[in-house]
């Protein structure tokens, strides 16, 4: 299994709807509030977008956004709502604002999972919004 992480800064809406069709995945937003500045990304626009694509997952949101130590808001209850929209076999794409992963509580999530999954964790980043370009022989 493999747990995928983004953050939405310079990201298109598109962009991120097409790589959950690559990768047959669920988009679990793990923001403490699914608000943001870009309209495209707000949790209600996504949910209509995305449909059961997204979900967002309180439980797995920092309750220091602003700064300061990483605390996420309720592990178990949000673990719980993970292995629900797993189960299935679907991958998860665990999303934030942040840009940089290493300063974002998404990694701390993502690190957490595999470890109790013994999963591998890939950051994407904008670059990985494109399709593999295929060869011409």
């Amino acid at each position: 299994m493999t747990i995928y992480t983004l953050g939405y800064s310079g990201w298109s809406a598109d962009d991120v709807a097409s790589l959950l069709d690559r990768l047959d995945a669920v988009l679990v937003d793990v923001r403490m509030s699914p608000r943001s500045r870009n309209p495209a990304f707000s949790g209600r626009r996504l949910a209509e977008r995305l449909g059961d694509r997204y979900r967002h997952v309180r439980g797995l949101g920092n309750t220091n956004y602003r700064g300061g130590e990483i605390v996420l808001h309720d592990w178990d209850g949000g673990l719980k709502e993970l292995q629900a929209l797993t189960s299935g076999g679907r991958a998860v794409v665990l999303m934030c604002a942040c840009a940089d992963v290493n300063v974002c509580h998404r990694k701390v999530v993502a690190e957490r999972l595999a470890e109790l999954w013994s999963a591998e964790v890939v950051h994407l980043t904008p670059a990985d919004a494109a399709p593999p370009q295929a060869t011409l022989f």
